[in-house]
């Protein structure tokens, strides 16, 4: 277990049954470090934690926001493919 104070946020460094505070992992902090500013390079559960669940939330949304736009496209030119898609309804009327 660490010993001291966070270098980031000043709290102590303790461990504990109920109570701990610990440094981050470095894999916690790059994906911190992946979206926000200023970059990290230590921090602790205390200031830590909520920028990870954040930045990890936020990197879900955005890989679903993109994953539901390339799904789009590709359902909507399986579905209406690009010669259909541009028909001329006064055509279509014209042949009822």
């Amino acid at each position: 277990m660490s010993s001291g104070n966070c270098p980031n946020c000043d709290a102590e460094l303790k461990g504990g049954i109920l109570k701990s505070n610990s440094l981050l992992p470095d894999y916690k902090i790059n994906i911190i470090n992946e979206y926000h500013t200023p970059k990290l390079t230590v921090c602790c559960d205390r200031c830590g934690n909520d920028l990870y669940t954040s930045e990890i939330s936020f990197s879900i949304y955005t890989c679903c926001e993109e994953s539901g736009k390339i799904l789009e496209l590709l359902f909507f030119n399986y579905v209406f493919p690009v010669e259909v898609r541009y028909v001329n309804p006064q055509l279509m009327t014209d042949k009822i």
